[in-house]
C-alpha cells in the first residue's frame, strides 16, 4: 500500500493556481515585496470580514502564528518574570512565546472531553495571583469555552488571548471581540487555508495593533507576511470553507470508527475545523505500539502533542493533561486526503488494534 501522509494540505489547482503564480511572478519581476496596499492588506481585510471583527479591531499579518502570539502577549503587558497561564497540552510554541518575552508559563489542566483549557483549573491558577494573561488554545481546531474563560479572567482583571492558529473558520458560540483581548491565527501549510508555507495574523483592538507596530524591541515590520505568501493566501482563501468541510467529513468517519473500536474521539462543543484528527486509546501503554504499527503499515501517525511542561522541562504536569497526552495520537487528515484513504486508514487501524490487543 502507498504511504498515507499524516497531513494532506490543500493545494491550488487549475485556473486558481495559474492566477496565483502570475501574481507571484509579477512580485518577483517588479520587486514589490512590501507595499502598503498589497496582498497582505487584502488578506487582513478578508480575515476581518471572516471573523466579523468590529470596526474597533484591526489585523496585522505576520510571518507566523508564533510571531503574532509573541506580539499579542507583548501588547498585553507581558514581560520578564510575568506569569502567563497556558494549557499544558498544546503545541510548544505557546509556552515558548511566553518565555521569549522572559515570562513564566503556568500550566493549567484541560477538559477530558474536548482537550481544551479547563475553566476551573484556570480559576485555580488565577487564585494564586500574579498572572498577567491567559492563553486559550483551540486544540485541534476545536473552540474552547471562551465565555467561561472570560468570566474568570475578567474577575481577575487578566488579559485573555485566544490562540486560534488551528481554528480559522471554526464556528464559535461566543463573540470573539467581546470575549477576548486578542486573537492570533496561523496560515502554515497544515492549516485549512495556507500561504504557501508559513504565515500568521494578530487580531486585536486598533490601539493594540498600533502598539504592536511600535514596540521598540519587537518591531512588526520585519515580521510581516511577505507579499509572495500573501498573494498565494488571497487566492487560496476561497477554498477555506470547502477545506474545513473535508476535514469534518474525515473526522466524522474516524469518530464513527472510534465508537466501535474502544477509542475516544474529541468532543466538539462548537464548529471545529477538525484539524489533526486526534483519538485516544484506552490505555497509555497501547498508544506507542499503535502508532508504530500504523507507520509500519504505511499510515503516518503521531503522538500530538507532547506536554509543554515535559518538553520544556518546567512547571508541573496537571493530571488530565498528563493522561490525555499519554493516550492521544493523530490520524492522517487534511483537505488533500481522499475519503477512500480515510476508510483505508480505519481498516488498517482496526488491524493494528487487534494486533496490540486493544
Amino acid at each position: 500500500m502507498d504511504s498515507i501522509p499524516l497531513c494532506s494540505p490543500a493545494r491550488l489547482q487549475g485556473a486558481t493556481l495559474t492566477a496565483a503564480m502570475a501574481d507571484i511572478e509579477t512580485l518577483q519581476t517588479t520587486g514589490t515585496y512590501r507595499v502598503p496596499d498589497g496582498f497582505a492588506r487584502t488578506a487582513a481585510e478578508r480575515l476581518v470580514a471572516r471573523i466579523d471583527a468590529p470596526k474597533t479591531w484591526a489585523v496585522a499579518t505576520t510571518r507566523s502564528g508564533t510571531d503574532a502570539l509573541v506580539r499579542a502577549l507583548a501588547v498585553s503587558g507581558v514581560g520578564a518574570g510575568d506569569r502567563v497561564i497556558v494549557p499544558d497540552l498544546a503545541y510548544h510554541a505557546v509556552a515558548a512565546s511566553v518565555m521569549q518575552l522572559g515570562g513564566c508559563p503556568v500550566f493549567a489542566d484541560i477538559n477530558e472531553d474536548d482537550f481544551n483549557l479547563s475553566v476551573e483549573s484556570v480559576a485555580d491558577c488565577l487564585a494564586s495571583g500574579g498572572a498577567k494573561a491567559v492563553i486559550a488554545v483551540d486544540n485541534y481546531g476545536t473552540p474552547c469555552d471562551l465565555e467561561g474563560l472570560r468570566r474568570v479572567t475578567a474577575d481577575a482583571d487578566v488579559a485573555l488571548i485566544l490562540d486560534a492558529c488551528e481554528s480559522l473558520g471554526a464556528d464559535y458560540r461566543a463573540d470573539l471581540a467581546a470575549t477576548t483581548d486578542a486573537v492570533v491565527y496561523s496560515f502554515s501549510f497544515t492549516k485549512p487555508v495556507h500561504s504557501m508555507g508559513a504565515g500568521g495574523a494578530l487580531c486585536a483592538p486598533v490601539e493594540a495593533i498600533e502598539r504592536a507596530r511600535s514596540l521598540p524591541h519587537l518591531l512588526l515590520g520585519p515580521v510581516q507576511l511577505p507579499e509572495v505568501n500573501a498573494a498565494y493566501l488571497c487566492h487560496a482563501w476561497q477554498g477555506l470553507d470547502a477545506n474545513i468541510e473535508r476535514n469534518r467529513a474525515q473526522y466524522a468517519v474516524y469518530e464513527s470508527f472510534a465508537s466501535s473500536a474502544g477509542l475516544t474521539a474529541q468532543v466538539d462543543h462548537g464548529g471545529s475545523t477538525r484539524l489533526h484528527a486526534p483519538l485516544l486509546v484506552a490505555e497509555a501503554s497501547h498508544r506507542n505500539p499503535v502508532v508504530e504499527a500504523l507507520v509500519a503499515k504505511g499510515v503516518e501517525s503521531r503522538a500530538m502533542f507532547p506536554l509543554q511542561s515535559q518538553l520544556l522541562g518546567i512547571g508541573t504536569t496537571p493530571p488530565v493533561a498528563g493522561s490525555v497526552a499519554e493516550r492521544v495520537f493523530a490520524l492522517p487528515s487534511g483537505p488533500g486526503l481522499g475519503m477512500d484513504a480515510v476508510h483505508r486508514v480505519c481498516e488498517v487501524l482496526g488491524e493494528v488494534l487487534t494486533e496490540v490487543g486493544h
